[in-house]
């Protein structure tokens, strides 16, 4: 009986422990210039962010155009979001970054929104 309950107290450890799936990174990792390569719409792809790119400084400055307008924000990260401290007010929600790609969700509006970007090395 007690091996039985071990090995379910050892399963429901496992279950819970790979349940967690929280991006973890550092402010330095999401600086540069990000260029939208893939961009979704309530789950379905979307061409009307062609062109659209995410740019977040060392300063704590970010710019963005998803939106149609360059918008020019302060921005602050606090675990796997991303905040905007301007009006727009903003939460992005970082799902995947390494050195090359950057996923992130949002929901703005009625909208939920899915963006996978790739970095530049300069902005142009």
């Amino acid at each position: 009986m007690n091996k039985k309950l071990l090995t379910l107290f050892a399963l429901i450890v496992f279950v819970f422990s790979c349940s967690n799936d929280t991006v973890e990174f550092k402010k330095k990792d999401i600086l540069g210039f990000w260029e939208l390569v893939e961009a979704k719409r309530n789950g379905n792809k979307t061409d009307l962010l062609r062109g659209g790119y995410f740019y977040f400084g060392s300063t704590g400055k970010m710019a963005t155009n998803f939106k149609g307008d360059t918008l020019n924000e302060l921005f602050e990260v606090e675990g796997e979001l991303i905040k905007t401290l301007g009006p727009e007010n903003m939460t992005f929600k970082v799902k995947y970054i390494s050195k090359d790609t950057l996923k992130l969700t949002s929901k703005i509006g009625k909208s939920n929104f899915d963006f996978m970007g790739v970095r530049f090395k300069e902005r142009r």
